[in-house]
């Protein structure tokens, strides 16, 4: 990432690629981007045209659209373009060769028709008590209604007519059902947020938000974000400073990564438990009461990187994303660059141009690099900035390597597979002890020899749908035979097996062993399963091939590993 001030900004990133390869299948991608933020328009036509139209996804379908379109003329963008930009998003069009149009009307605003729909939807599905439910005909529920009252909280702040007795009704709802869930902070964080949002005040909300600040160790790190949010917006500037603070001890940071998030990564249960929602919020939180927080970019790779394609895991994951990232785009003015930049491959120019408001969305982030301008060895990717703004830039190299001794490498997962042999030896007093002695590249073993498999995968984010492909030397057969369920070993930040277990499906093939892990939690994950050494050889197991089956991108291998097997000795054959 480079971040331009004053003067000339440079970053340089190598990347080696071996001369033992098949020239031909030689690429690099460089993506450059001017804002980790700005994709959050690619996550709009998901939410747009969602097929069902409950009371949740009402909300989430033109809410975001109408904060990212409010953050773009806030930073200066003008009314116009702002139109253009949303309706190109959402409905976009095309010349006769497939080029990408813009549209040169002003007066087209699908925004405008989707926010009436959905606002006059919301009224219809209010219940006579002011509260709602998912559905129309469903009993009023607290979330929901919260839910509710919040979104038309920020619609009717960024300039939408919202309905006064809409709004009222809803949050004298909300203030009555306050003393239900007392005992439950989390829930009362919600509720006490959504009420802030519409600026209500109340006796019912001052004594819960006196009883909330002394239950204030038992909220989680989603509640007390949303805590924060709401002593912020009710002007209670050192509560929200202090909550802040506390929000961060929940935090989990991946420093080699450079990405930090908080609540859950992998699959739950309770609303208050998901990663994205919890990330989401706390980036709101930091960006309007901390912005010069150094983990609001850690947070927002974490969840650029989160994403599904273009959204998150639902509707409200990614409603809730977009509306973090454009309180993050607001406080660090990354929608207002002014700069020239370079990128460079081997010291020649591969893309140049300027960086301005008027293109930060439309630029184009993709650089692809053909196998001829590459060389063996090292090859400088160079970015140079210069003027007011931030640059990111990641690099991404493929090829088919012809090496020996092939080295692991990584996207975002990587894998580590090391080789143990069985050693039985007698002991005085509790007969035969069994360890495992360490393999190391070229090593020796003997046919009968039992040898167990540590692939050890190591998962920067949460993700879905891994597969790793464990290819075995040929003199080597796999001693479970029989393909079905089975389970990673969770390792702790310690790399210490914990008692934490990840579900798979794993295939035995004659080349390799496949396993299928559906749902990934950040963090490192232990294979393990066992080989016999059969036909003596000389022989090699090509490297552990790890990647996310949709993503190829994210794709990760081990060390190459050489094992020599010799003819057991005749006393030894049959044992």
């Amino acid at each position: 990432v480079l971040k331009g001030k004053e003067g000339e900004q440079t970053r340089e990133l190598t990347i080696n690629i071996p001369k033992e390869r098949i020239k031909e299948s030689t690429s690099l991608r460089i993506n450059i981007s001017p804002s980790m933020a700005a994709n959050l328009l690619d996550a709009l036509p998901y939410l747009a045209d969602y097929p069902y139209g409950c009371v949740e996804q009402t909300m989430s379908r033109f809410l975001p659209a109408v904060i990212v379109a409010k953050t773009m003329r806030d930073l200066g963008i003008s009314a116009q373009d702002v139109d253009a930009y949303i309706a190109d998003v959402l409905e976009p069009r095309h010349d006769p060769q497939g080029h990408p149009q813009r549209r040169s009307d002003p007066t087209y605003s699908r925004l405008s028709q989707m926010t009436a729909d959905s606002l006059k939807r919301i009224y219809d599905f209010q219940h006579s008590d002011g509260g709602w439910g998912w559905w129309k005909d469903d009993n009023s529920d607290r979330f929901m209604s919260a839910y509710v009252i919040w979104g038309l909280g920020l619609a009717r702040d960024a300039g939408i007519d919202v309905k006064g007795d809409v709004i009222a009704n809803g949050a004298k709802y909300l203030q009555v059902q306050l003393v239900e869930e007392e005992d439950h902070p989390d829930m009362l964080a919600w509720m006490l947020h959504a009420l802030a949002s519409v600026n209500s005040t109340s006796e019912f909300e001052n004594k819960q938000r006196t009883r909330l600040w002394d239950m204030r160790d038992k909220l989680n790190s989603y509640t007390r974000a949303l805590y924060a949010l709401s002593e912020n917006r009710r002007g209670e500037g050192e509560r929200a400073k202090i909550l802040a603070q506390n929000v961060l001890n929940g935090i989990d940071e991946d420093q080699q990564n450079g990405t930090a998030h908080w609540g859950e990564s992998g699959v739950n249960y309770r609303w208050s438990d998901g990663g994205v929602e919890a990330t989401a919020f706390t980036v709101k939180a930091l960006s309007q009461i901390d912005p010069q927080s150094q983990y609001l970019d850690e947070a927002v790779k974490w969840l650029s990187l989160n994403r599904r394609g273009a959204s998150w895991k639902n509707t409200r994951d990614t409603a809730i994303a977009i509306l973090g990232l454009a309180d993050y785009l607001k406080a660090t003015h990354e929608l207002s660059p002014d700069y020239k930049y370079q990128v460079l491959v081997n010291g020649k120019v591969v893309r140049e141009g300027h960086v301005d408001s008027s293109n930060v969305f439309t630029f184009d982030r993709t650089i692809d690099i053909p196998a001829d301008a590459l060389k063996d060895g090292d090859n400088k990717v160079k970015i140079v900035l210069n003027g007011q703004g931030s640059l990111y830039a990641a690099a991404y190299a493929k090829y088919f390597t012809l090496e020996e001794g092939i080295t692991r490498a990584g996207n975002e997962i990587f894998v580590e597979r090391k080789y143990f042999k069985q050693s039985v030896k007698p002991t005085l007093m509790k007969g035969y002890n069994e360890d495992w002695a360490p393999l190391k590249d070229g090593d020796r073993v003997r046919s009968g020899d039992r040898i167990r498999v540590d692939v050890t995968l190591d998962a920067k984010n949460n993700y879905e749908y891994l597969l790793a492909e464990d290819y075995k030397p040929a003199g080597l057969e796999a001693v479970e035979l029989k393909s079905g369920p089975g389970e990673a070993i969770d390792l702790g930040r310690d790399g210490r097996e914990s008692d934490g277990r990840t579900p798979l499906y794993q295939e035995f093939r004659d080349q390799k062993a496949a396993f299928f892990i559906a749902h990934v939690k950040q963090g490192k994950h232990l294979i393990r399963y066992e080989l016999r050494a059969e036909v003596p050889g000389e022989f090699h197991g090509m490297p552990d091939q790890a990647h996310a089956m949709y993503v190829p991108e994210i794709r990760a291998n081990s060390d190459e590993m050489r094992v020599s097997v010799d003819d057991a000795p005749s006393a030894d054959k049959g044992q």
